[in-house]
């Protein structure tokens, strides 16, 4: 039971941690070598903090242009020999707005 009622929380906590690995992948590629990272909290030195913004937008994109919930259900599929219900719609939202907003990360 104690599975069943973790499988959610542990898989969106993957997905944030992916985001953030992601995300320190990208400032080390802009020559950044000085950040810190605790769960969703990031922090960089003043001069990086355009740059931190863009990549964590840009990444957030990345991750979530793919219905990851799909992927999740088709991986199950194929480990487990099992035949899942469809996944919900995704809906309108079109997720690259992220990219042009001022407040998704601050």
């Amino acid at each position: 039971r104690e599975a069943q009622n973790g499988i959610s929380p542990n898989y969106i906590h993957s997905l944030d941690a992916s985001h953030m690995f992601l995300t320190i992948l990208g400032l080390h590629d802009e020559g950044c070598d000085s950040y810190s990272f605790i769960h969703d909290s990031y922090g960089v030195h003043a001069p990086m903090v355009d740059r931190l913004r863009n990549i964590t937008k840009r990444e957030f994109v990345s991750i979530h242009s793919h219905n990851q919930l799909d992927i999740l259900r088709n991986q199950l599929q194929e480990y487990l020999g099992l035949d899942l219900p469809p996944v919900p719609s995704t809906g309108e939202l079109d997720i690259t707005k992220v990219l042009e907003s001022e407040y998704f990360f601050h």
